[in-house]
Order: structure tokens, then sequence, then C-alpha cells
């Protein structure tokens, strides 16, 4: 069974529905996957989704999880994560999250995330509001070597963009930049 994760608010502009299409296209094609939705689910939106979930026949492949602040508890739990925004993310954390625990990820092409994909190497991009999109690339995803080696260039990617090293050159490098190049400077 390939064990799907999406993490993160549960609102409308994040395509929760799209991955639902998807997971039933996977198994209308008899994949076995089941979805773990990380998130509050008490909202309005999310009794929507859990309507959709019965009108799709999929409640016994949809685990609701809730707020889940323990990373560890949540990326050792899935093999893939699914961010299916239908919104221009700014950046997309739970990517970078993901990543660094070696999961591959599968994303829409919104805003900055596709910035953080390496297309074909540590995950997928797929167009927003596209379930079959999703869907092919899980199919792709259900070979578990190929999960293991995006994985692995997942964290390898992670750690070079995102690792503590490179954020204190970053930081350092910004600030010198911003006191050098400011007239008044006091220093």
């Amino acid at each position: 069974t390939l064990t799907l994760g999406i993490v993160g608010q549960i609102a409308a502009w994040k395509g929760h529905e799209d991955a639902f299409h998807a997971l039933r296209l996977l198994h209308d094609q008899e994949i076995p996957a089941q979805l773990y939705v990380f998130g509050s689910d008490t909202s309005a939106f999310a009794n929507s989704l859990k309507a959709l979930a019965t009108e799709l026949d999929l409640t016994s492949h949809i685990k609701w999880c809730g707020f889940v602040g323990n990373h560890a508890e949540i990326y050792t739990a899935i093999d893939v994560l699914l961010i299916p925004s239908r919104f221009d993310e700014p950046f997309g954390l739970v990517a970078a999250e993901a990543a660094s625990w070696g999961v591959p990820v599968v994303v829409t092409d919104s805003g900055e995330l596709p910035r953080l994909i390496v297309n074909g190497i540590t995950g997928f991009v797929v167009p927003k509001n596209d379930g079959q999109a999703i869907a092919e690339a899980l199919v792709k995803l259900r070979d578990h070597g190929l999960r293991i080696r995006m994985g692995r260039e997942a964290r390898q990617k992670a750690t070079t963009d995102f690792g503590t090293e490179r954020m204190v050159k970053g930081l350092i490098s910004l600030a010198s930049g911003s006191i050098t190049s400011n007239k008044h400077a006091i220093f």
C-alpha cells in the first residue's frame, strides 16, 4: 500500500479535493493507497471534504490525523508527501521538511513550490487542479526503488539548500551587504 500524506492547513486553496480524486483514480486502477491528512479537521471545509470522501467511497482509505506537532511522527508514516495547492504558495515549508526526512514530494506548479522540487529527481511537479496528473505521478512512485532514490536526492537537496551552514552564511552575507551598503550605518 502506498502511504500518502497531506500536511498543514485544511482549506479550499490547498487542493485536498484533487488529492482525493487522485486517490480515487488509483483505487480504480486497483492500486492500493492510503491518504493521511494532517491538520485540524474541525472546520466546515474539512466537513465538506469528509462528505466528498464518502461520495468517492474513500472513507476507509483516508485517515484524519488532526494536528500533529512531531515531524518524526508525520514523515516516518508516509511514503510520499502531496502538496496539491491551488494557491501560489510563497514558499512551501512542508516540502522542505519532507525532503529533509527523505520523503519524495508531489507538488503543483503553484508559486514557489516548483523551485523546491527537481522534477523527476526529488519528486514531481504537476499542474494544479489536476487529480489525474497527481495520480500519474503516484503510479510512478509505486516503485519502491524510485521512492528511495528520490528520497535520498530530496534529503541531499534539502541539506544543501536549507542546511544550517548555508543559512548562517546567507544571514552573514545579508547582514554584511546591508551594513556596508548603508552610508548611515553606525559600524
